[in-house]
């Protein structure tokens, strides 16, 4: 065989491999591509899932440590107190809304009866709660007092009309709390301690100092929200007089607007009966 005769064979021996080496790399591209696209996919799906998870989480917290300073502002009681009266709430799905306007009403039907209303007073006597008690103990003591002579009430009429009585509209909720023996109220102080859900005057500082960071953003966003807003309303103005000029000078051809209109129903009307008969 000549030497270009063997070169030729070369040649083509070389380019079949180079095709092929193109080949299988041309196949693993694509299934780096395709791996690429997925892994960037469940990536964008965990940032989203992660996001949820967090505003989620965000939200319990402020859920809980306002209602624990609402809570503390009406009974004079330690955070850890309340925390765990909160927590308790929690335990048996009553929205810390409902456990503030309870002990608003609660501390409503004590002052009344410090102020001498003998039908409070009495209330009071009939759960076995003396007038030193409504004088001398804390709203959170006097709750949990309440709520324990409640639990022993064996007429569940009875006892779902006194909680009314005491807690106010929000007594419904709170009857899931109500009627737990001091035994389950124990369990559950003892699971919130373990679990780390008992707050102390550092987490409530947490707490207030991120509150009170919000609050400040929320008044830059208002004012930022208000220079915005007044960068525009120039442009805005001389946009809604160049409107109201353009509609001034159109409402004498107002009343021929029906006609347009209905020229071009009838317009679409005809098209559709073209394509029908086309069709046909």
């Amino acid at each position: 065989m000549s030497v270009i005769s063997n070169l030729v064979v070369k040649l083509t021996t070389d380019t079949s491999g180079f095709q092929k080496g193109f080949g299988k790399a041309d196949k693993v591209a694509s299934k780096w591509s395709k791996a690429h696209k997925v892994a960037t996919a469940g990536a964008a799906a965990g940032l989203g899932a992660f996001a949820i998870v967090a505003k989620k989480s965000m939200d319990t917290y402020n859920d809980f440590g306002k209602t624990i300073v609402q809570a503390s502002r009406m009974t004079n009681s330690s955070t850890e107190d309340i925390s765990m009266l909160v927590g308790q709430w929690k335990r048996y799905g009553i929205e810390g809304s409902k456990g503030v306007t309870a002990l608003k009403f609660l501390n409503k039907n004590i002052d009344a009866a410090r102020q001498g209303n003998k039908l409070a007073i009495d209330s009071f006597a009939r759960l076995g709660i003396s007038m030193e008690d409504l004088q001398n103990k804390s709203t959170a003591q006097i709750l949990m007092q309440t709520r324990d002579a409640l639990a022993q009430t064996t007429d569940t009429a009875a006892r779902t009309a006194l909680t009314l009585k005491f807690l106010g509209r929000s007594g419904t909720e709170m009857l899931a709390w109500v009627v737990k023996t001091p035994e389950e109220i124990a369990a559950v102080n003892k699971k919130l301690k373990e679990l780390g859900l008992v707050w102390g005057d550092k987490e409530i500082k947490t707490y207030k100092d991120m509150a009170a960071a919000q609050k400040e953003m929320g008044l830059v966003m208002f004012a930022f929200q208000l220079k915005v807003a007044q960068s525009l309303v120039p442009a805005l103005t001389k946009l809604l007089d160049i409107g109201q000029k353009l509609w001034t000078r159109l409402l004498p051809f107002a009343p021929m607007l029906k006609w347009v209109a209905l020229g071009f129903v009838g317009l679409l009307v005809a098209g559709k009966v073209a394509t029908a008969f086309n069709a046909l």
